[in-house]
């Protein structure tokens, strides 16, 4: 834990994920403008910016004495192997329906901010199974 978090005070949750959003909102362009920038560039780039921030959340969100309960962000991927449609819509439209349809896939999510992956098996969460 750095020194800076140690001395942090306790900060509204509301407040935290509001930040985090809007930290999370902007990463992704941001990120890939930075690093289209040569040295001047990147000096001054607001992105900068959005790593000392997401660096301070994760930071006091590290904190063990005070967990703060953050939403994270994930990216999740189901995959199905879909035959027979007409296009990518009718596609969509049928994996819809066997997610609705089934006792529950298996769901790849990836942590936004660090890049871990987990599968959850929806079966076993529906079914009482404890995640593990």
């Amino acid at each position: 834990m750095s020194s800076s978090a140690a001395s942090t005070p306790a900060v509204d949750p509301k407040l935290l994920a509001a930040i985090r959003a809007v930290v999370d909102y902007n990463w992704a362009d941001e990120q890939a403008d930075y690093q289209q920038q040569d040295g001047k560039g990147r000096q001054r780039h607001i992105y900068r910016s959005l790593r000392t921030i997401s660096d301070w959340l994760n930071d006091v969100v590290g904190q063990a004495e005070q967990a703060v309960a953050l939403p994270k962000r994930y990216r999740g991927v189901i995959e199905w192997d879909i035959e027979g449609a007409v296009d990518p819509a009718d596609a969509a439209a049928t994996m819809w329906r066997y997610v609705c349809e089934s006792d529950g896939p298996v769901v790849e999510l990836t942590d936004h901010d660090t890049g871990a992956v987990h599968e959850v098996d929806l079966y076993e969460i529906r079914h009482g199974y404890p995640f593990g």
